[in-house]
């Protein structure tokens, strides 16, 4: 999965709105048209919709109120002791003119994700590019993003909201913002601490596990420049697997705040296919071993003893699907097992129905389907059919016959919208009156936190606006 995201200087405009018909007037009478009729039953459901949204809406602005609260109090509290109080990447913004350019790493408008990014050799591998300027002539920032050994985010410690309570996820909530982080080429250590501080964020998803059997029946793992090579023991049973204790610590600093985080299976170029019902039970069992609650080495996982993920999220891609529902419920049955927290099934399919890689069944097992609504001409956000594929798509999660209704999530990608646009589209699928809509899906979150307007806003801030 891999989409490019883009700013534009432009004022935030909506749908205009219908005007209602005039009643047809006759000296002191008036008298209403089958038109009219349907018009104002339209408008009386309209209402009611409303009215049934607005205990929800109301618990929604407390809880949003409750964090601004909590996260001025704690920018007062690291003020007196002299601590930083940003979570914002650092990075030196200059105004041009004429045209917008930006030094933020874009990935192209490709029909991929990047298969990986291999940090120790600052090389960025398979289907992204950088691009340094945007078609269009309008004024706005460039924003310069360092990467040198000084730190460019605060320390995940800073990040750990320690003490406050004010943040809950809520999973049936309507307005979440899923983000991908580790496979941009502008991923740096600290990144998905700063991802979790940001108010805008409700679920980070780590990318990937790209190799499920490659070598002693562990699979490869690459989240990034937060992880480390192989340590001892992983050298000598797993050396597909990586050491990642940076990364446990963000980890457990975004768990403390309330987000969860999940860690996705998959990608463009991923080897993920099951050769029986064994293998792909098996593999669910060593997965959860290694980053659940299992018993797995303490030395082979890859986050350490004391981290467990919240989840794992399903981005298979290669088009063989077989054997992926038994490997599902054996995952889902591994959590349900756990009671001492809740855990989270996501996948991520392409807007064309049928997806050729994410079976039916795999989709009403998991919690979060977050649509790659890019990388597809018929469905792209942007595009004539968005609206019908997302009507088709909240059809065919809401006949899931699951305990838990899957949330559908609008991905949001190489589409290109910008970020005062993407509310345009959103209203539209919100007036729709789409029941299941759990929010908007972000590759990746590092380049929307950092690519900002000339007003400074990020494309974080308009993804949750755009649900709001």
């Amino acid at each position: 999965m891999q989409g490019g995201i883009r700013l534009e200087c432009v004022p935030a405009t909506g749908p205009q709105a219908l005007e209602p018909e005039q009643a047809n007037v006759d000296g002191d009478s008036a008298f209403f048209t089958a038109s009219h009729h349907k018009h104002l039953i339209y408008v009386i459901q309209a209402i009611k919709h409303e009215a049934d949204e607005l205990s929800q809406d109301i618990l929604q602005i407390q809880h949003r109120v409750q964090e601004m609260e909590a996260q001025l109090a704690g920018l007062l509290s690291s003020s007196s002791s002299s601590r930083p109080t940003s979570a914002t990447s650092s990075g030196t913004i200059h105004k041009t003119s004429s045209s917008i350019r930006s030094t933020t790493t874009t990935a192209s408008a490709t029909s991929t994700r990047p298969s990986s990014v291999r940090t120790t050799t600052s090389t960025v591998h398979s289907h992204s590019s950088i691009t340094t300027t945007h078609p269009t002539a309008h004024t706005t920032w460039t924003v310069h993003s360092h990467s040198s050994t000084t730190a460019t985010h605060l320390n995940p410690v800073q990040l750990s909201h320690e003490g406050r309570t004010a943040y809950v996820f809520r999973p049936n909530a309507k307005d979440n913002v899923a983000v991908y982080y580790g496979q941009s080429a502008n991923t740096t250590a600290g990144g998905l601490a700063a991802l979790c501080q940001n108010s805008n964020v409700d679920i980070v998803i780590l990318a990937f596990v790209n190799n499920f059997f490659a070598g002693n029946g562990y699979p490869t793992v690459d989240f990034g420049p937060a992880c480390d090579p192989p340590n001892e023991e992983q050298s000598a049973k797993a050396p597909s697997l990586r050491s990642c204790p940076r990364l446990a610590t963000e980890i457990k600093a975004c768990q403390h705040i309330g987000k969860p985080v999940l860690v996705s299976l998959g990608g463009y170029i991923a080897n993920t296919s099951f050769a029986s019902n064994a293998e792909a039970t098996k593999f669910a069992g060593t997965l959860w071993n290694l980053f659940g609650a299992g018993n797995e080495t303490t030395g082979l996982r890859p986050f350490g003893p004391n981290v467990t993920i919240d989840g794992f999220d399903i981005d298979n891609e290669n088009h063989r699907t077989t054997y992926y529902n038994t490997f599902t419920t054996a995952l889902r049955s591994h959590m349900t097992h756990d009671t001492k927290k809740k855990y989270y099934i996501s996948a991520a399919p392409q807007c064309p129905i049928p997806d050729e890689s994410t079976p039916l069944q795999l989709l009403h097992q998991a919690d979060f389907i977050f649509v790659q609504f890019y990388n597809n001409p018929s469905c792209n956000i942007n595009s004539p059919g968005f609206q019908a594929s997302v009507q088709a798509w909240s059809k065919l999660l809401a006949n899931s016959t699951a305990e838990h209704k899957p949330r559908l999530y609008i991905g949001a990608g190489s589409g290109y919208v910008h970020g005062p646009k993407l509310k345009e589209h959103t209203d539209e699928v919100r007036s729709a009156q789409v029941k299941n809509l759990g929010g908007v899906m972000l590759w990746d979150g590092t380049m929307a936190m950092e690519n900002l307007d000339s007003r400074g806003l990020g494309y974080l801030h308009y993804a949750k606006a755009a649900m709001g």
